[in-house]
């Protein structure tokens, strides 16, 4: 938060709280240790369905990869640090004026946390079985987590009974494994979803679930605030084919889309290394309209974006 960025991302996945027993953890962390990737953790989870209460020995973890896994919760590195400045910036304020949202010298800003559901095998203690789920459990216990910001206002929501937006300092769009059906049919809507950048001229399709009925609907920012997708290896061969004009075009239509339906756009999975490489790919997506880019660095990304936005 200390360097104003607008956008925050984080992975979270459904793992063993610190109430319970050593040997349930144990039993979670050995699992977490023998995988040989370093990849993401693959959905699988021992809970109940979104429509249910959570099980308080579940809790929400955060960690990237297998390596990054620890027992860090969503809430103490996230949440928490979160709801303290908001509650800062707005303790002096009236009944009846706005929320002042994260950054102060910019009251009215919306930041965006992006919430991207992943999840990891948990082992029931005394027992050998590691059951599969889906999404829906995961849900369950984000939306449990965010209801402090909801009754205080400080979430960003839309009302589909009555097509109306309440706009506040926080928009959470979930990403990732997000359940769609849960967004879709959420009233009020307090997590939204992140849409596929390449296809959103093609109408989203949910089937019926325990959240509501089948349906069909075209992409607009009232489901999905942005849109995203991965940037497609093959871009890659424009660091060496200046003045990839092709490209170029293909990307602006992408982005010219997401905005023109109202929502923000972003490419993830472009070469991180090396710098120059980097470098040269998020200025190509900045130059053809994409609002956001992926960054770790965050220091090294603020000095990059401050001369781009400066030259």
């Amino acid at each position: 938060m200390s360097l104003g960025f607008g956008s925050i991302e984080v992975d979270t996945w459904l793992g063993p709280a610190s109430t319970t027993s050593s040997a349930a953890r144990r039993a979670v962390i050995s699992d977490i240790a023998g995988r040989s990737d370093d990849t993401l953790l693959e959905s699988a989870i021992v809970g109940k369905r979104a429509d249910s209460t959570p099980d308080p020995n579940l809790t929400l973890l955060t960690g990237h990869k297998v390596k990054d896994v620890s027992n860090h919760t969503l809430s103490a590195l996230y949440l928490e640090p979160l709801m303290t400045r908001l509650d800062e910036n707005n303790k002096a304020r009236m009944a009846n004026e706005s929320v002042v949202g994260l950054y102060a010298h910019d009251p009215s800003a919306e930041t965006q946390l992006v919430i991207d559901m992943v999840s990891c095998v948990v082992s029931v203690e005394g027992s050998a079985d590691q059951q599969k789920s889906d999404p829906d459990m995961t849900w369950t216990y984000l939306t449990a987590a965010l209801q402090p910001f909801l009754e205080k206002g400080y979430l960003s929501t839309y009302e589909p009974t009555t097509s109306t937006w309440n706009r506040s300092a926080l928009i959470v769009v979930g990403t990732g494994n997000t359940p769609l059906h849960w967004v879709y049919h959420s009233s009020p809507r307090l997590i939204f979803f992140d849409a596929p950048l390449r296809s959103l001229s093609t109408p989203a399709t949910i089937p019926a679930t325990s959240a509501g009925p089948a349906a069909t609907f075209e992409w607009d920012n009232t489901i999905a605030p942005m849109a995203s997708d991965k940037f497609p290896v093959i871009y890659h061969i424009a660091l060496a084919m200046p003045p990839w004009n092709g490209i170029m075009q293909s990307l602006r239509r992408y982005s010219a889309e997401a905005t023109r339906r109202g929502m923000t756009s972003r490419w993830w999975g472009a070469a991180r290394k090396p710098r120059w490489a980097r470098n040269r790919l998020w200025t190509m997506q900045k130059e053809t309209g994409a609002t956001w880019v992926n960054a770790d660095d965050l220091v090294d990304a603020e000095g990059w974006l401050d001369r781009w936005e400066g030259k």
